[in-house]
């Protein structure tokens, strides 16, 4: 019997729980909070969400969590309309949600200016907001103004977390950022033209921040030396990528102090100094110092041996001078992918110490002053796709394409190079490996490959000294996207006008061009001085005037194709009947 009662009695106290869940009201929201959700509905176009679900009778909205969330009250302390197509005015009513953690607008269409939520004083609310996300808003329909946001009196220490990037926003960033969020984690203001201000000095004091990006904003001054003492720090990135930016000064020598940097973006500044040592960095895995015109001195030591874990070294464009061979002959970066020096002031030769680097994809040296031969260890990457040696001094021929088992694109464009292409060279061409490859404007002579692969999108070799050029195989250029050559006869190398032939069957010899005409390609001769129509085979001499040009060509011309050659010079072209 005791166990018979005491079952019974625990299956009316369960069905008494059951009940009591099912007849408790859910706990509507507060009357202010009503007020600022149909305020946001309304004033953002709010029928035209892609999803309303809850909104049509907001005092319950707790009950549907898809936008909001709220604590135990049936307060609202998230709400999320991410990417649903709010389109107006950020109404003002939003400073109402007195409990709010956090607010994620991103990737709408609003303007306006962004109210403060910073709790209620008068009720003894204090500020609650934990993150912010407006990022990625349409910049074509308007500014949303965060100046008080920036600029209020009530700090906000719960606040960690405010990504505000490529949204149009105005603010200034100025020395209240310290104290309004002391305890911040992660401050990205970044491709904001309209924010402005500076970096302030008290920056020491936001001891949490780990994400700092301020890169395409109007943000002016310099970075300053306190900067370093934020030994959370995982990005920094100052600057811009498209326009001038006003930050000027010099890169603080403590900056290897930020032992979990990881990345470190300075870009199109009137930084000007050198670039300091980065021994002690032994995060870092990306660093981007580009066009900035002031930038100068030589590269430390330390960038090549003390922070073996860069994947990637972009400094492109800046005034970087003397030589690199100069530096350690072992290079401790096992994971590099890309490396670009391209358009500074080095000079030298070209060092033989990235032999070690066999992860290496992207090798960019153009636009330098390097002189000498190529060494054969560069030809020995195993990994490396794209290879730029393009516009330097360099000398001798061409090593052993072999090893570039991975290269796609190959530029040694404007430097003194000479002797033949190597058989590694031809082979790689002919099989469709190489999509582009550009030798112009070097010493190189000799005889090109007869048959390449129609896989093959672009060669350049105009202005060089070949004396014959052998591509009599009906169909060996078809699908070349862009060959030139200079007239043979040109000995001063100087720049040809170029005449484009396009479609499949185009043959050359000596400089003069044959073509197998067919109704099915298209021919574009506009450019020629003279062409003359002849059903022999044999390459004519004859000029002809520009109305029968234009008759003979008249009937070459039919649907286009995707195949053309350029050819340097003005030559005279006669075409075989097909």
């Amino acid at each position: 019997m005791t166990r018979a009662f005491l079952s019974l009695l625990a299956l009316i106290l369960s069905s008494l729980f059951v009940i009591t869940i099912i007849i408790s009201p859910v706990i509507a929201i507060s009357e202010d909070e009503g007020v600022a959700l149909t305020a946001l509905y309304t004033s953002t176009d709010g029928p035209n969400w892609f999803s309303q679900n809850g909104w049509h009778n907001v005092e319950d909205i707790c009950s549907n969590p898809t936008h909001v969330q709220c604590n135990g009250e049936g307060h609202i302390i998230s709400l999320s309309l991410d990417s649903n197509n709010l389109v107006g005015t950020i109404p003002n009513e939003l400073r109402l949600l007195s409990y709010l953690q956090t607010l994620v607008l991103s990737g709408n269409f609003l303007r306006g200016t962004m109210p403060l939520l910073i709790g209620d004083s008068s009720r003894g609310i204090p500020p609650a907001l934990t993150s912010i996300f407006l990022n990625d808003m349409s910049k074509g329909f308007g500014t949303i103004d965060m100046t008080n946001f920036f600029s209020h009196r009530t700090s906000m220490p719960t606040m960690y977390y405010i990504d505000i990037s490529d949204a149009n926003i105005r603010a200034e960033i100025n020395g209240s950022l310290c104290s309004l969020f002391p305890n911040l984690d992660t401050l990205l203001v970044n491709d904001n033209v309209a924010i402005s201000g500076g970096i302030p000095s008290c920056i020491s004091q936001m001891s949490y921040l780990q994400k700092l990006d301020f890169q395409d904003t109007a943000i002016s001054g310099t970075i300053p030396p306190s900067i370093c003492n934020l030994g959370s720090l995982k990005k920094l990135s100052v600057g811009a990528t498209l326009q001038q930016s006003l930050l000027n000064g010099i890169i603080p020598s403590c900056i290897n102090q930020l032992a979990l940097l990881e990345t470190l973006h300075i870009q199109r500044t009137d930084i000007n100094g050198g670039l300091p040592s980065l021994a002690g960095l032994a995060s870092l895995s990306e660093i981007v110092v580009t066009h900035n015109r002031f930038l100068s001195g030589s590269l430390p030591a330390s960038l090549f041996t003390s922070v073996p874990s860069l994947r990637i070294i972009r400094l492109e464009e800046n005034n970087i001078m003397n030589a690199v061979h100069n530096q350690p002959q072992t290079w401790n970066l096992p994971f590099l992918e890309k490396l670009s020096l391209a358009n500074n002031s080095l000079d030298g030769s070209i060092p033989s110490n990235l032999a070690g680097c066999t992860m290496l994809q992207d090798l960019d040296l153009s636009s330098n002053s390097f002189t000498g031969s190529i060494p054969p260890s560069l030809f020995g990457l195993p990994a490396i796709t794209n290879l730029n040696l393009g516009d330097n001094d360099l000398t001798g021929s061409l090593p052993d394409f072999t090893g570039l088992v991975a290269m796609t694109t190959f530029d040694v464009f404007s430097n003194r190079l000479s002797g033949s292409l190597p058989m590694s060279v031809i082979v790689r061409i002919a099989g469709g490996q190489l999509n582009v490859i550009d030798i112009s404007n070097n010493l190189f002579s000799n005889t090109l490959p007869s048959t390449l692969s129609p896989s093959v999108v672009t060669i350049i070799i105009r202005n060089n000294c070949y004396d014959q050029v052998s591509l009599n195989s009906a169909s060996a250029w078809c699908g070349i996207h862009g060959l030139a050559f200079c007239n043979p006869q040109d000995s001063q190398r100087a720049e040809c006008s170029a005449i484009a032939i396009t479609g499949p069957n185009v043959a050359l010899n000596g400089g003069a061009v044959s073509t197998s005409l067919s109704s099915s390609t298209s021919y574009d001769f506009s450019t020629l001085s003279s062409y003359s129509s002849s059903s022999s085979s044999s390459h004519s001499s004859s000029s002809s005037s520009s109305s029968s040009s234009s008759s003979s060509l008249s009937s070459l011309l039919s649907s286009s194709t995707s195949s053309s050659i350029l050819i340097s010079s003005t030559l005279t072209v006669s075409s075989q009947s097909s």
